[in-house]
């Protein structure tokens, strides 16, 4: 069967699996995900501005997960492929054999050499059995001697200075407070990718000295872009905090607090009330593990973008969009935009993204609001460290706008989804999973389809903004849930 296809050339390009859609009204019959069809697509840049053509280098990798919500379905799978390769790898039909499948969940690691396939825990509650392969260079996994991980969460592939290791966390069921109250944490490991390497216990969090005012936690954190600082948020009803977790000891206290609301208690303190926080804020640490970074609604009246340099120095806050004196965030910044009619982010979804010089940050901002408020007008920005240690309020000028999508309830108007953006290991191009303005044909989406609203593609540009936007993949019933670019293989 013939690969998939760009717009311009018949190339195609996964890694976690997750979420679903209804099903898009019209189109063809389902092809599967590697659908044949005519070597050229055509069709303009829903951007319209008259960027260059877009060129991705020969051998470029990229996993992305599919997701097939149209009949016979559901059905779930991870993709690898090369630009210029015809055969794309389904892993999926590589697992059959093992009787294995990507249902509740296939991770692959930077380099596209590891695989995790997610295994659904014995009883509710116990988070998934891990089973670690090797993948060969054709795509193959086989059996690497490594223990199962039972009952992890999250996962995460990584490295330690001795290697390659994946992270999880894992339910500690009591953790006694300083009041003697049992309250539940979470319990931090991870392990070397070699046979013989014991599971290594890191830390549990929330820490003692702040487990009586969390929330409860799930065990979500994020690896830092160095692969070893592991990032873990610890939000109450009204705060935020961030903490980083660096080889030894306990997690440090590194951000915040954070507070949602501008009214403070007696002794400075954020008051614990009014707060939309949570485990998944958008945060990341560089890949040179100098910097950290989050996006989030302080003081429920400006979305900023935070930075801390780790080697010293105060934090710097930059304002993205702010609503006035009196107002709030939470119900007035569509109201409040500026003008609204050229954009203003009310949100930044994750992930944050460096360069792989740690000198930008590239992020998705969007506002559902409006005519795009079930379908959230989106746009990829590139932040320079420079500019963002100026702090104040960006000017339009300030950040590259790496995509320039317009609004409304409209095909061309572009949403991206949450956690699903990454950069190429040069950092020359981003890759985004968004829903799609060409069918499975390669034909426009009509405005009045469905499909451009409950479809999503891997879609592609360059990160200097001066390529245009390609839609990568095309397949009909099936719906994209991740992307992740791959590295060389070591």
């Amino acid at each position: 069967m013939r690969g998939p296809w760009t717009r311009l050339v018949p190339w195609m390009l996964g890694w976690w699996i997750l979420g679903c859609s209804a099903s898009p009204a019209g189109g063809d019959d389902d092809p599967g995900p590697v659908a044949d069809g005519a070597e050229e697509r055509t069709g303009e840049d829903p951007g319209g501005d008259g960027r260059v053509p877009l060129v991705v280098p020969e051998g470029s990798r990229i996993a992305y997960g599919y997701q097939r919500y149209a009949e016979p379905g559901p059905e779930v799978d991870l993709w690898l492929a090369s630009a210029g390769d015809a055969s794309p790898v389904s892993f999926r039909e590589r697992l059959q054999p093992l009787g294995l499948d990507c249902r509740t969940g296939c991770l692959l690691d930077r380099t596209g050499s590891w695989l995790a396939v997610l295994v659904p825990a014995a009883s509710e509650g116990t988070g998934t059995t891990l089973r670690l392969f090797r993948v060969e260079a054709d795509g193959t996994p086989v059996s690497a001697g490594i223990p199962d991980v039972v009952e992890a969460w999250h996962p995460a592939f990584g490295g330690t200075r001795d290697g390659p290791a994946i992270y999880w966390s894992r339910a500690r069921p009591a953790c006694d407070t300083d009041s003697g109250l049992p309250k539940g944490c979470r319990a931090f490991y991870r392990r070397l990718l070699r046979a013989e390497a014991p599971e290594e216990f890191l830390f549990s969090f929330p820490t003692a000295s702040i487990l009586d005012r969390t929330l409860p936690h799930s065990g979500f954190f994020r690896l830092g872009e160095d692969g070893r600082t592991v990032i873990v948020l610890a939000p109450t009803v009204g705060s935020q905090r961030i903490y980083l977790w660096r080889e030894t000891g306990e997690p440090v206290l590194e951000g915040g607090p954070f507070c949602a609301s501008p009214d403070r208690a007696p002794d400075g303190s954020c008051l614990e009330s009014g707060g939309a926080f949570s485990e998944r804020d958008p945060v990341a640490v560089s890949p040179d593990g100098n910097h950290l970074v989050a996006a989030l609604v302080v003081d429920n009246r400006r979305l900023v973008v935070w930075h801390r340099d780790l080697r010293g120095g105060d934090p710097r806050t930059t304002t993205l969009m702010e609503v006035p004196q009196g107002s709030r965030f939470d119900t007035d910044a569509c109201y409040n935009r500026t003008p609204p009619d050229q954009w203003e982010p009310t949100r930044v979804v994750p992930p944050l993204r460096f360069t792989p010089d740690s000198s930008e940050v590239v992020l998705v901002g969007q506002a559902p609001c409006g005519e795009n408020r079930d379908k959230p007008w989106s746009k990829v920005l590139g932040l320079s460290l420079q500019r963002l240690d100026q702090g104040g309020r960006l000017d339009r000028n300030d950040p590259r706008w790496i995509t320039d999508f317009p609004p409304g309830d409209i095909a061309a108007s572009v949403s991206i989804l949450p956690e699903a953006l990454d950069l190429s290991p040069s950092g020359d191009l981003v890759w985004m999973v968004a829903t799609p303005w060409l069918d499975s044909r390669g034909d426009p989406i009509t405005d009045s389809q469905l499909q451009h609203r409950n479809d999503a593609e891997v879609i592609v540009t360059r990160r200097d903004g001066t390529a245009e936007v390609v839609q990568w993949t095309f397949g009909q019933g099936w719906r994209a849930t991740s992307v992740q670019a791959l590295s060389p293989r070591p």
